[in-house]
């Protein structure tokens, strides 16, 4: 009787590298990279050998960290998000403050490179965009040495991403980094242009003169200036879209589909294509009607370049919640694990003050109200308690951020200060009922925005802020705010803002829904019943009504707006130069 082959010990080829033999599967070596495939072709001489020596200046660690990799077997899927991705063998690669550190993980990626082992390069650029390449990370020291490796290396994704980073903390580096070879002068140039950077146009211009100082190149010189006078001249424009968690059941065949969506709206100037502005984004989960696999009470919020996916329990009442907290990165387009919650919950209030992830309230275990507020450092990546809520929740409630302060209506107004760690005294002239049914709040400077439960109003309230003396006594700072006068304020027309009921729309303003482009704007209003068309309404241009006809009607039977909407960067203008930008008349 012939023997089952797949029964039969696989073939090991010893790979000979220094003073170190390593022994591997064959069949894992060839199908995890293209080089050794190739070269166990029968038209290689070197495919019948058994002993390989390595013959490349690799870190010795390096390609030890690349034979362990070979040896294990990938992780099995699963509904969490892995603290490390791919094979937990790389767990020694996460961010350190040792610079050797980064550079045994920098040789890795090479090692993968020649070899051509695309799942080792998937998990270690995951890495690198969890572990170091963290918005909110204070290893900031690496993002211009990651943005330039992966240029060299040819990593685009994560070149995008280092230098996004670099734009953003460009004060945080240190200025000898502009100085350096590496640094070319189209490096350069890219650099100082984006449209993204958070530097004051004086740093800019300080950094570029520095740079003029010492080149001698006239072509150089004439770019320089001429990025220059355009960081002088130009107006600082908000790249940006307007994100908002969406809850929407479809009928395919004969089931119902529950699927929760982030969709984006993006501003007209923002957009090539004018008839493609509102469109889904990411799937966040997807379900089959009466399956008991449905993610209920999961909270979505975002900043910069992040959008982060928090708690959220599979079919309420099973106990079996989400606790590790996603992070979406919108420019590699991958979710990656940020951190694990301390206590289980859903339909909990969610705000980001000054890099804190604030989790309040909402229902735990066994449908158990919870009154805690918890904080995520997500520079440190630390938890700390806060004040308990003065009362408790079952519904996601409207909760938006001024000034740094937490908003957050639940039977009456409360303000959270993340700084003081505790709540502020109030003092409000609003009818009880006026926000009564409210979901969402919208922002624009010390003023918030809200529609009633009727959809029939746009109202306002506006903060006063109570301040005391603290040690920094420029009359604006956060730390020193120990109250809030609040009365009730005209919506006025001469702010020219349009309105898109429910939904999150402009620069600087989250989740009621307004917008700076007036005539650009459509009217919608959402039914919760399920299986039900979505109610429309429909104003300013035909091409909104097609737009709103095409999305909510047709590929979305119902859906249902979650929380508050908010703001991201728009990954489409990541490059975007201000070279490019026609300036401003």
């Amino acid at each position: 009787m012939e023997e089952d082959s797949s029964n039969l010990p696989h073939k090991k080829i010893t790979l000979l590298f220094m003073d170190e033999v390593y022994k591997l599967d064959k069949e894992k070596l060839m199908s995890e990279c293209e080089y050794f495939r190739t070269m166990f072709n029968q038209a290689f001489s070197d495919s019948k050998d058994d002993i390989i020596k390595i013959k490349f200046a690799f870190r010795p660690d390096s390609f030890k960290d690349f034979c362990t990799w070979m040896e294990k077997d990938s992780p099995p899927a699963d509904l969490e998000i892995p603290r490390i991705p791919g094979k937990s063998c790389l767990e020694h690669l996460e961010y350190s403050e040792d610079y050797d550190h980064f550079d045994r993980l920098r040789n890795l990626l090479e090692i993968s490179l020649v070899y051509h082992a695309n799942n080792l390069i998937r998990d270690l650029t995951s890495i690198v965009a969890q572990h170091w390449l963290n918005s909110c990370s204070k290893n900031q020291r690496y993002f211009f040495d990651i943005w330039i490796s992966s240029l060299e290396l040819r990593f685009p994704e994560l070149a995008d991403l280092a230098k996004f980073l670099c734009c953003q903390n460009l004060r945080s580096l240190d200025q000898s980094l502009f100085s350096r070879k590496e640094l070319t002068h189209e490096r350069f140039v890219s650099l100082m242009g984006s449209v993204h950077h958070t530097a004051s146009k004086e740093y800019l211009s300080n950094v570029i003169d520095a740079r003029l100082s010492v080149e001698a190149d006239d072509l150089k010189r004439k770019d320089l200036n001429d990025l220059l006078n355009r960081i002088k001249l130009a107006k600082r424009e908000s790249w940006t879209m307007n994100c908002f968690f969406v809850d929407t059941t479809k009928k395919e065949g004969s089931d119902f589909v529950i699927s929760r969506d982030i969709f984006s709206l993006r501003p007209k100037k923002c957009v090539v294509n004018p008839h493609n502005k509102f469109e889904r984004l990411i799937n966040v989960w997807k379900t089959m009607c009466g399956d008991n696999k449905d993610l209920v009470g999961a909270g979505i919020i975002g900043k910069g370049s992040n959008i982060f996916r928090v708690g959220g329990e599979i079919r309420i009442g099973s106990n079996k919640f989400l606790l590790n907290v996603g992070r979406y990165c919108l420019i590699t387009k991958r979710w990656y694990y940020l951190t694990r919650l301390r206590t289980p919950r859903r339909h909990m209030g969610l705000a980001i003050s000054n890099d804190k992830l604030i989790v309040i309230g909402g229902v735990g275990r066994y449908r158990m109200k919870q009154s805690s507020i918890e904080m995520l450092d997500m520079t440190e990546n630390t938890w700390t308690r806060g004040p308990e809520l003065p009362e408790t929740f079952t519904d996601i409630p409207a909760c938006c951020v001024v000034r740094g302060m937490v908003v957050i209506h639940i039977s009456r107004l409360y303000i959270f200060n993340p700084l003081k760690n505790s709540w502020i005294g109030i003092q409000s002239n609003l009818h009880p009922n006026l926000l009564l049914g409210v979901r969402t709040f919208g922002v624009h400077g010390d003023t918030v925005y809200f529609v009633t439960s009727e959809f029939e109003q746009i109202l306002a309230f506006k903060i006063q802020w109570v301040r005391d003396a603290c040690e920094h006594d420029d009359g604006d700072c956060e730390c020193d705010i120990v109250g809030a006068i609040i009365s009730q304020t005209q919506v006025s027309q001469n702010q020219d803002l349009g309105i898109l009921l429910n939904m999150t729309i402009a620069n600087e303003i989250q989740s009621v829904a307004f917008c700076n482009e007036v005539d650009d704007l459509f009217n919608l209003v959402s039914t919760t019943d399920s299986f039900q068309k979505t109610s429309v309404e429909y104003s300013r241009i035909d091409e909104s009504k097609k737009l709103v006809e095409k999305f909510a009607l047709k590929d979305f039977p119902s859906f249902v707006f979650i929380g508050n909407g908010f703001q991201v960067i728009d990954p489409d203008y990541i490059n975007l130069n201000h070279m490019e930008v026609p300036l401003n008349d």
